[in-house]
C-alpha cells in the first residue's frame, strides 16, 4: 500500500480550490452574458439573499429538499456576483461589503430556519 507522505504539495490546496479551478471558465461565461444584459453584481447579491431567505423559511416549515434546492439556486448568485462585478469592471469597496454582509446574515438567517 502506498504512503502518502506529509508536506507533499499537490495541484490543490482544498476542495473549495479545486471546485473554483473547475468553476471558473463556466462562471466567467455566464458572468459575461449578465454582464451583456445588463445585470447589476449588487442584484445578484441581494437576489441571492432573498433566496437564502426563502431557504430558511421553508426550512422552519420542515421542508428541508425544497430548503437545499433553493439554497443552491441562491448559492449560483452568491457565485456569480463577484465574477459578474470583475467581468464587468464594476468592482467596488460597497459591493464588496454588501456582498460579505449580506453572506454573513444569509448563514444566520438559514441556520435560524433550520433550528426552528
Amino acid at each position: 500500500m502506498a504512503q502518502i507522505k506529509p508536506n507533499t504539495p499537490s495541484r490543490f490546496e482544498s476542495l473549495s480550490s479545486w471546485l473554483r479551478a473547475v468553476t471558473r471558465e463556466p462562471l466567467e461565461r455566464l458572468a459575461a452574458g449578465l454582464v451583456r444584459l445588463k445585470i447589476s453584481p449588487n442584484g445578484l447579491t441581494i437576489i441571492g439573499f432573498l433566496l437564502t431567505v426563502i431557504a430558511a423559511l421553508l426550512a422552519a416549515q420542515g421542508a428541508y429538499f425544497k430548503s437545499g434546492v433553493i439554497f443552491v439556486i441562491g448559492s449560483l448568485f452568491d457565485a456569480l456576483d463577484g465574477t459578474v462585478a470583475r467581468v464587468g469592471g464594476h468592482s467596488s469597496s460597497f459591493g464588496a461589503l454588501l456582498d460579505s454582509t449580506l453572506d454573513r446574515y444569509a448563514e444566520g438567517v438559514l441556520l435560524t430556519g433550520i433550528g426552528y
